[in-house]
């Protein structure tokens, strides 16, 4: 559902703004797409719904191959370039890694349309500094997502890892002992994790977490 949502959303947006609006169709934030779904899922799957839901809209758009050209490498940068959403400053540089790969195809397309740079619609590059700007919304987006159907982002993870969090502060009151035990366990844990290239941040918290319960009977420790 979560998936199928994502793609009607761009899809039919596409399709108004193509028909109705005065806006400008590359203003439209795509790589949006391959962000959020990597968010929860991973990057062969971000990719590959963007290039179903890119292929859509294909159909749609005028001038559908050299969209559909920006769109697949706009994709592909997303992807790679935003690793994890733990950082803000991840997604910064995200959008505008994203909006230099667009000015440079772009630039690439019309070359070989016009001959020269004299007849290069230059309003475009604008709306692409919109587009850019519009990925810095994925932050809040991702909040929203994973309230309404449950996921869980790297970005809660960080939350939980906090030793200041209410819970693990009752645990460090009640039950010091386990507490120690579970930082020495959530760090061997997670350099193991490492090596065998898993989620470092989901191993640190489920280790963390994992002798909550004996708050309830702290002297068995």
């Amino acid at each position: 559902v979560f998936i199928l949502l994502l793609i009607l959303i761009f899809v039919a947006l596409t399709s108004l703004i193509s028909r109705y609006g005065k806006i400008n169709i590359y203003f439209i934030p795509f790589a949006l797409l391959p962000i959020i779904i990597k968010t929860f899922y991973d990057a062969r799957m971000a990719f590959f719904i963007h290039v179903i839901t890119m292929l859509i809209i294909a159909f749609i758009v005028p001038n559908s191959y050299e969209f559909l050209f920006l769109q697949l490498v706009a994709g592909i940068i997303s992807v790679f370039a935003l690793q994890h959403v733990n950082k803000r400053s991840q997604i910064f540089w995200t959008s505008m890694i994203v909006f230099l790969s667009y000015c440079v195809v772009y630039f690439g397309f019309s070359i070989l349309h016009e001959g020269s740079s004299i007849n290069i619609e230059w309003r475009d590059f604008i709306w692409f500094g919109g587009n850019a700007i519009s990925l810095l919304t994925s932050y809040p987006l991702i909040y929203i997502f994973e309230k309404i159907f449950g996921f869980l982002s790297d970005l809660t993870l960080i939350e939980l890892s906090d030793t200041n969090n209410p819970l693990l502060r009752k645990l460090s009151d009640e039950a010091p002992g386990t507490f120690q035990h579970s930082l020495q366990v959530s760090n061997l844990a997670t350099e193991a994790i490492y090596k065998i290239g898993g989620n470092p941040l989901l191993i640190r918290v489920g280790a963390l977490y994992h002798d909550i319960g004996k708050m309830k009977m702290a002297p068995y420790f």
